[in-house]
This record gives C-alpha cells, structure tokens and sequence, in this order.
C-alpha cells in the first residue's frame, strides 16, 4: 500500500477503504515455513494480482525497471531485509475476463471442480467466521467479486446452482488459526476441496470453471488483500473428468 501510495495517492485511498472489493490480492511469503530462520541463501515468492486494468498498471510500473519491486531493490518484511532478485509476470503472462470465459466454456462438460487453498481461507457468513470452504460460499464470493470487476456480469441464479447442485466430494483441509489486529484469532482452512456437479448443466458448468479459474488471480474469501485466500485450481486428469 505504501508503494501505490507514492505511485496514485488516490488509488491508495481507494484501495485501504473497508468494506470494499478489493481490486488486488497479495500473498505471504511463499516457501516460507513455520519456524524457519531464513539465511541469505534462500529464496522466497510473493505474489501479486490486479483485477482492474487500473491496479494493473500500477504493478506493472512498481515491478518494472527501477520500480520499488524490481530486480535489485530491498524489500523489508517483518523488520528483515530481502533482496529482489527477479521480478516477473506469471508464466502464463496473465490473463484478462475475456480469457478465463472461454477457458470456462471448454470445460463445460466437466463435471468435477478442484481447489486447492494455499494459504487459510475463510468466510464471514451470518455475522460469524466459517472455515468450511462450501460450495455456496466459495462461488458467492467468487461470484461477487467477478461481478464487481468483469465488463460481464453472471446471474445470481448461479449462486443457487452452487447451493443446490454442487456437493463436497473429496477433501483433505487442515484447520489454521490467523492472527489479526489487537490479538484476535480467526480459523481458517488450508488443504484441497473437490466439487462434483449432481446436475451436468453445461451453462452453468462453464460459468462455474469461469469461477474456479478466477479463483487463482481474485484470491477466494475473507482478507484476500492480505495473503488469505491464496487459491490453485489444478485440472483433473482426463479419466476423472466425466461422470
């Protein structure tokens, strides 16, 4: 935020203010393990994503040539200094809206969705904290942020497919407490969960799988903007993707 700051005070101010999608996800530090001292020798990641073309050019300018994240400049993390050694797009290069809509539409038939929460992911849902990543809240928050960000909005009819056609079929989470301000603990969960699909409706599929994808650059859940949420979607072999 300090750097956006320097770059777009304005865009700082919009980015900090609560109660908002926010347009970015920022991860931990990747590769990094409970208790670990790190030395000089070792490499970690941190990933950033933009939603919106806005947040978008800004990151591009902080981790081009001579910005705050490029190559060579000093990055503190928790009173410890890092050195950036690369910086860089994803292998991909990235993706827009346009992208992950037709990668969703041919996977229309697939009837199985994989996540994999790399980071505790969590959910505020009637005024308390819910760990479980189930289908209706992974896909209304996925839902709410792709309608609050994408040129195409999807229809809310997808929230009540996800409720009632979507069921838990495979699941190896791990429960992780994350500490927040003044000492507070929330739960979350980290691990893999896989989605199967009792209805195969091929429209509604695509737009889930358009989710599912959205996922590893949106973040799913609460804190996003704060390393929570980190989400992969790993693609099923092809023996496990028909019914």
């Amino acid at each position: 935020m300090q750097a956006v700051r320097q770059a777009d005070p304005e865009l700082a101010d919009e980015l900090h203010r609560e109660n908002t999608q926010h347009p970015y996800t920022v991860s931990g530090l990747l590769g990094w393990r409970k208790g670990t001292v790190p030395t000089p020798e070792m490499s970690f990641h941190i990933r950033l994503t933009g939603l919106t073309a806005k947040v978008n050019d800004i990151l591009q300018c902080l981790t081009g040539t001579g910005g705050i994240f490029s190559a060579g400049q000093t990055l503190m993390l928790d009173y410890l200094p890092f050195r950036i050694a690369e910086s860089a797009p994803d292998a991909d290069g990235g993706r827009n809206y346009s992208d992950l809509i037709a990668a969703g539409l041919t996977r229309a038939e697939v009837n199985v969705l994989d996540f994999r929460f790399r980071s505790p992911t969590l959910f505020k849902s009637k005024d308390k904290t819910q760990p479980l990543p189930l289908p209706e809240l992974v896909f209304r928050s996925l839902s709410e942020r792709w309608n609050t960000f994408a040129p195409v909005m999807f229809p809310e009819e997808l929230l009540r497919f996800a409720e009632e056609c979507l069921a838990i079929s495979a699941f190896n989470l791990k429960s992780l407490p994350v500490p927040l301000k003044e000492g507070v603990l929330r739960i979350g969960s980290i691990g893999r969960v896989r989605f199967r699909a009792l209805n195969a409706d091929r429209y509604w599929l695509s737009l889930c799988h358009t989710l599912s994808l959205f996922a590893g650059y949106a973040g799913v859940g609460s804190g996003t903007g704060y390393g929570l949420g980190q989400a992969e979607v790993p693609l099923p072999k092809k023996k496990e993707e028909t019914a």
